[in-house]
């Protein structure tokens, strides 16, 4: 992780077995702060995935209440079915400076 260029938090937004992602954020940043605050300073990206569960949209409407993040930093993801995948992918790719094999 401290060689990392990009930190990309990916979330259950569902809520399956109590997950929330406003919370299960919150405890992940705690714990890089424990381990190495200088973590908490490198560019970093959000994905909350499993938005093809119903009950996404409750979780996902929370999230952003409790945190407001640029939109080219948010994304919402269904790994399942793909959707959204693309965007997450090109902001990667941006980021990193990588040139896509096409």
């Amino acid at each position: 992780i401290e060689r990392t260029k990009l930190l990309i938090y990916m979330l259950d937004a569902s809520g399956i077995d109590g997950r929330n992602p406003s919370h299960d954020y919150r405890i992940l940043r705690e714990e890089m702060m424990a381990y190495n605050p200088e973590l908490l300073e490198r560019p970093s990206i959000v994905a909350l995935n499993k938005i093809d569960t119903e009950e996404a949209r409750e979780h996902i409407e929370q999230f952003n209440k409790d945190y407001q993040f640029p939109p080219d930093t948010l994304f919402q993801i269904s790994a399942a079915y793909g959707e959204g995948l693309e965007n997450l992918l090109r902001e990667i790719v941006k980021r990193l400076h990588i040139q896509p094999n096409l």
